[in-house]
């Protein structure tokens, strides 16, 4: 009967113990989420200067991203901007696959913003 109870105790523990390494492998992986995401702003010119700029273009284009001191390629959960002051225009920025943004915002003092509709 003693060794059932310690086989028990054991098993429990052992449950325990891997609950809990699934518990601290999730927060790391939340971690390192965080940790990746950048702020992207979108430079339709791509590396001419002025960076970045508004303008039309694909939002998975190479190099059409501005970090804030270079131009870089989307990276999936980076907050997005969208919309450099100053410059006024009706633009149009298409998605050719999926995208996903941690936040995404629309800059700009007189700035519209309408969605695509697909036909």
């Amino acid at each position: 009967m003693k060794s059932f109870k310690r086989s028990q105790q054991l098993r429990r523990r052992l449950a325990a113990r891997k609950r809990s390494a699934i518990a601290i492998r999730g927060v790391e992986a939340l971690e390192s989420r965080t940790m990746l995401a950048v702020t992207l702003t979108w430079d339709a010119n791509a590396a001419v200067t002025p960076n970045p700029s508004n303008g039309n273009g694909v939002w998975q284009t190479s190099a059409s991203w501005w970090n804030g001191s270079s131009n870089a390629s989307w990276v999936d959960g980076s907050d997005a901007t969208l919309g450099v002051t100053g410059t006024s225009g009706s633009y149009s920025v298409q998605l050719t696959g999926n995208a996903r943004a941690g936040t995404l915002q629309f800059s700009g003092a007189s700035d519209t913003k309408s969605p695509a509709h697909p036909h």
